[in-house]
């Protein structure tokens, strides 16, 4: 979701400079004003609002909070104050219209009257469709995880641990690019495993060798993954299109689920480990 932006003819400055002589009369404080909703708005991170980068049922009940709380109050109180900027603005530039020596002053106020609209519209239409899409997300993470709960049923204790890690961590890949996540594989003769998180470290490699205890020849892969050409995509060392085919079906016995993934090379200007 495209978030809301501060538009151009809000800005006090160049308000204030447009408008000269104008902005300084008794009484006019629409300079004044404008600094105030700049400052309320820069102090209001509108994340909430991009329902599709929730990776979690917590995360989707953490957010259903978030906008009945203070932050959905702040944003109530932004708007109300565009409403007020509006309507000074509007009064404003009536006034300076009549006198023609006012033309630019009444130009940069109309400017602010469209301005005030434009961010009060976009906010309380993004906020009324986040709404809606946040229950819709939140019922798919819920279902999505009582799943991955029945399929787990049988399964080792390592296995299970593993598999819940790998559907948390695929939804952080998928829509959480601002959040690295590094892996650990471990492919035998026949089976493989995967941990993936913040870190993936050597302490690790039990629990790999545990989930296919009953398998033999264990390498171990490092690496990063993340979410390119629409695929889950683990870079690294020895990466290939061989390994990549077992880790989707080492993933796929895990979760039960098949995942699109690919696997390439670690190039010059990837991140470093």
């Amino acid at each position: 979701m495209k978030l809301p932006t501060y538009p151009k003819g809000l800005d006090a400055t160049a308000w204030e400079k447009q408008a000269g002589s104008y902005a300084k009369e008794k009484g006019v404080t629409l300079g004044a004003d404008l600094k105030d909703i700049e400052k309320q708005f820069g102090a209001i991170k509108f994340d909430p609002l991009d329902v599709e980068k929730i990776a979690s049922f917590e995360d989707a009940e953490a957010c259903l909070e978030t906008f009945s709380g203070d932050w959905g109050k702040s944003v109530k109180a932004l708007c109300d104050a565009l409403r007020g900027i509006e309507a000074a603005a509007t009064r404003l530039e009536a006034g300076w219209r009549k006198d023609g020596a006012a033309k630019a002053a009444a130009t940069a106020t109309a400017a602010v009257v469209r301005g005030g609209a434009e961010l009060r519209t976009s906010i309380e239409s993004s906020v009324a469709a986040a709404g809606p899409k946040l229950l819709k997300r939140r019922a798919e993470l819920r279902e999505a995880e009582q799943k991955a709960a029945e399929q787990n049923r049988g399964k080792s204790p390592e296995a299970k641990r593993l598999a819940t890690r790998i559907i948390d961590q695929f939804r952080i890949v998928k829509n959480r690019p601002d959040r690295e996540v590094r892996y650990l594989l471990c492919l035998g003769r026949e089976r493989g495993s995967a941990f993936l998180g913040p870190t993936a470290s050597d302490s690790n490699k039990p629990l790999l060798t545990k989930a296919i205890d009953d398998d033999t020849g264990f390498k171990f892969y490092k690496g990063q993954c993340i979410w390119e050409d629409g695929s889950y995509t683990f870079v690294g060392p020895a990466m290939s299109k061989t390994i990549a085919r077992r880790i989707e079906e080492a993933v796929r016995e895990l979760t039960g689920t098949r995942y699109r993934i690919r696997a390439r090379l670690k190039e010059a200007d990837d991140d470093e480990e």
